[in-house]
């Protein structure tokens, strides 16, 4: 891993599987994920897990900073 670290080619570390979006989403707003994933619903499905994603990775960076945790330390010097 330090042999590559510089080479921007990593992940983001705060990275989340879009199931795992979907999964923390639903279980957060007490909804089945089938709601949430149906197309036929109103507005945009890719719309709905984006603002999913955006609220869960807000709430783990609020939890990891709850903790002591430097969030700046994730991001590294980038070339």
């Amino acid at each position: 891993l330090k042999k590559n670290a510089g080479s921007g080619k990593d992940w983001n570390s705060l990275f989340m599987r879009s199931d795992t979006v979907a999964d923390a989403v639903a279980a957060a707003h007490a909804m089945g994920k089938q709601d949430l994933l149906d197309a036929g619903a109103e507005g945009s499905m890719a719309v709905r897990l984006a603002l999913g994603e955006t609220e869960v990775i807000h709430e783990t960076k609020r939890q990891l900073e709850a903790e002591g945790v430097n969030l700046a330390a994730f991001q590294g010097a980038r070339p």
